[in-house]
């Protein structure tokens, strides 16, 4: 007998919001502990906001999704940024293990990636870091290197970023 599951996937579109601007939509028809907190059934989306590089300014990524997205996430960023030499802009307002997990994953890929955070993201970014879940009881297992971590730009008043 052979039994053939198929799961649902997450998957990230691009929504064109206006010249420059574009929306990273990550869908997921699995509903996530967030969504199960408000009980819509209907699943759970990671939403980003990528202004274009242009004008001598650089690319500037709101809100990046955590690593639950990174498979679906990743290709589609690649897809909208001309070069992964070219600096990034990573504006990071909510910080947690699962987001940083996908910072790591962006400073791999874009060698030109710095964070914009605040004072508390900062700290919190340089703590969780170097972190990485334990091997289970056991077992050793052999991890890569990781990444250094980005210049962090931190935020202690407001600001203008120049954009595209």
């Amino acid at each position: 007998m052979s039994v053939t599951t198929t799961a649902p996937t997450r998957r990230t579109i691009q929504l064109p919001i206006d010249d420059g601007v574009v929306g990273l939509r990550g869908l997921s028809p699995q509903r996530n502990r967030f969504e199960l907190e408000y009980a819509l059934e209907r699943g759970s989306t990671a939403n980003s906001v990528l202004f274009e590089a242009g004008d001598g300014a650089p690319a500037v990524l709101v809100h990046p999704p955590g690593v639950a997205y990174s498979a679906a996430f990743l290709p589609v960023l690649a897809d909208a940024l001309p070069s992964s030499d070219a600096p990034l802009l990573v504006v990071v307002g909510h910080v947690n293990p699962n987001r940083v997990a996908l910072l790591r994953d962006l400073a791999e890929a874009y060698a030109g990636l710095e964070l914009i955070v605040s004072n508390p993201g900062a700290k919190l970014i340089k703590e969780l870091w170097s972190q990485r879940k334990p091997a289970p009881p056991g077992e050793t297992s052999e991890q890569p290197p990781l990444p250094d971590l980005p210049p962090l730009r931190i935020i202690r008043q407001e600001q203008t970023l120049p954009l595209s």
